[in-house]
């Protein structure tokens, strides 16, 4: 008799923590980010946009009843040290997804191992380029073609400017976007007369300035992050030109630092967190990531924040279609949301990982410390 009692307290105490076990498993977001170098100041926003997401679904129960741990692990915007925050999250956390950030290197750096360890990863960099190592990446964030649309156009629409220059860094997003903006220009009638190259840590760039101006340049669009902008806006102002400037792929404070050194010659495309006064078809889902942005963060930028919270937000989506957390069918149900409206419209499918194919973007500039439309 004894020994049937202490049989069933065995069960009832293994059931129990087998309870307790349940109970406590999380659900884990591995998110590389350049907390310091170049890429910082996307990546912070970025991160925010995540984490404000997971305080939002943690809130209302998670993620299939799972909380939501978010590890962070910081690549110093070097790809060296996102493949060793990368493996990390893989062989020690064991995370069930990356949210990254825009670090288009670190992305290409890590594609082989962790398409081999089937877990999805959803950046706001551009994906790998080999297909295996492709189908477990997803962009959230828009392609570089989109801002260098509005660019191209409005110099040879609106302005009437013909010859361009391109200045740009050496990362692969960037280098994207020279091929792209070469196939757009001339679709505005726009002839792009030179290109020049930087790093990062340049603290002039005089040079590359004089050589596009000398072969004709009179507008010069920007491609790339970092601070970058802030001194070619110093360099042509200290040179005395009247070339425009049209920068994108960076922060609102950005844009605002180097409009105040330039003034009308500074533009940039904006995104539909930087006019949310005029959003149109999406404000009810603009305003469901705004509104908790605002009263956490103030007025501060919010366009990279933006895709970190619907990147998160389309993994909650994906694991209740799928009714699972692993790797393989997260990745197949994020392929099959052919419409998913965040702040931004995404159509992924199995042929499309670029997830935002309509241009959210119009031209702005400051007015008043204000966005205001280019008229």
């Amino acid at each position: 008799m004894k020994r049937a009692i202490y049989i069933v307290l065995g069960l009832i105490l293994a059931m129990s923590a087998n309870t307790d076990s349940n109970a406590q498993e999380t659900f884990k977001i591995g998110s590389s980010v350049g907390l310091s170098g170049y890429i910082a100041p996307l990546d912070r926003e970025f991160l925010d946009g995540v984490a404000l997401a997971v305080d939002a679904l943690n809130a209302s129960g998670g993620i299939l009843g799972r909380k939501i741990e978010l590890i962070v692990e910081d690549n110093r915007s070097q790809p060296q040290d996102a493949v060793i925050g990368y493996k990390k999250m893989i062989q020690q956390d064991r995370v069930n997804v990356f949210v990254s950030g825009c670090l288009s290197a670190g992305v290409f750096a890590v594609a082989s191992f962790v398409a081999q360890a089937e877990l999805p990863m959803l950046f706001c960099s551009i994906p790998p380029q080999v297909p295996e190592q492709r189908k477990w990446g997803f962009q959230v964030a828009p392609a570089p073609a989109l801002t260098l649309e509005r660019r191209l156009q409005y110099l040879g629409e609106r302005a009437k400017i013909r010859k361009v220059g391109i200045l740009h860094d050496a990362a692969p997003f960037s280098k994207l976007g020279v091929e792209a903006a070469k196939k757009i220009a001339p679709k505005y009638g726009v002839e792009i007369v030179g290109t020049e190259s930087y790093n990062n840590q340049d603290a002039d760039l005089s040079n590359q300035i004089g050589r596009l101006n000398a072969a004709g340049a009179n507008a010069i669009v920007k491609i790339g992050a970092g601070g970058t902008g802030i001194t070619a806006a110093k360099n042509i102002k200290a040179l005395g030109l009247k070339t425009q400037l049209l920068i994108g792929d960076d922060t609102l404070s950005s844009f605002k630092a180097a409009a105040e050194v330039l003034g009308d010659q500074l533009l940039f495309p904006a995104d539909p967190t930087q006019m949310y006064n005029t959003a149109g078809a999406q404000r009810d889902t603009l305003t469901a990531f705004m509104k908790p942005w605002m009263a956490k963060y103030g007025n501060r930028s919010a366009a990279y924040g933006a895709p970190g919270w619907d990147a998160v937000m389309m993994l909650a989506k994906a694991a209740e279609t799928a009714k699972s957390v692993s790797g393989p069918a997260l990745r197949d149900a994020i392929e099959k949301l052919s419409d998913y409206r965040g702040v931004y419209r995404y159509h992924f499918s199995a042929d499309n990982h670029v997830g935002i194919t309509e241009n959210p973007f119009v031209m702005a500039r400051f007015k008043d410390d204000r966005v205001v439309l280019v008229e």
